[in-house]
């Protein structure tokens, strides 16, 4: 499985043929894509959905892609990027024996019930966390916040989308000074034994 990054929350998921895109910001990306997965209703690109393109999930609920199994939880309604107002959901998906959770533009604390279905995730998609609880046009919480969904979730790897100041979130984690990567070739025995492990990946 190889994890890449391209910008905002935009996240690339390859493994051999299969391709899952999580918050594409452009259609042209959908290009050999089996399934699109949006944390925001609407989504960055609801304008380009099209019914011969890849599965396309902004919904809580439960669903299964090309052997793929996906799970979506509602996090609520809170701003988006552009300060509207949008459904926002988390996801946990099964993919090469690994599980990957994606929080999206958290923009509040989940839920305990949240919190019960994104459990047990080898690998966790985060934001770094944006400006302090209470200030204006906050989309997403804070890195105090962030980092007390990492902890209670317990994931043997996270990897940090920088929408806020990734430092922030290290700070907080203990995680020191981290330098971006390019990107991940994760396989499940890259797991074994391990405790969690920060990295932040390249646009």
């Amino acid at each position: 499985m190889v994890l890449t990054y391209h910008g905002d929350n935009y996240f690339k998921i390859q493994s051999g043929s299969f391709a899952m895109l999580v918050d594409p910001t452009n259609q042209r990306s959908f290009k050999g894509a089996n399934v699109v997965l949006n944390t925001l209703k609407p989504s960055l690109t609801d304008n380009a959905k099209d019914d011969n393109g890849p599965v396309w999930i902004e919904n809580q609920g439960e669903y299964e892609a090309s052997g793929v199994e996906i799970r979506g939880v509602s996090l609520g309604v809170g701003a988006g990027p552009d300060g509207k107002p949008r459904e926002k959901t988390a996801y946990k998906v099964a993919l090469d024996e690994i599980t990957i959770g994606t929080l999206g533009y958290l923009s509040r604390m989940p839920s305990e019930e949240a919190m019960e279905i994104l459990g047990g995730v080898d690998l966790l998609i985060v934001p770094a966390g944006g400006p302090p609880a209470g200030k204006a046009g906050k989309h997403i919480v804070g890195a105090k916040e962030v980092a007390a969904v990492i902890k209670l979730l317990s994931p043997k790897m996270v990897v940090v989308a920088p929408l806020g100041n990734p430092k922030d979130l290290l700070n907080e984690l203990d995680g020191g000074k981290i330098l971006p990567e390019e990107k991940l070739t994760l396989k499940k025995k890259d797991f074994e034994g391990k405790e969690m492990e920060i990295h932040v990946l390249k646009s």
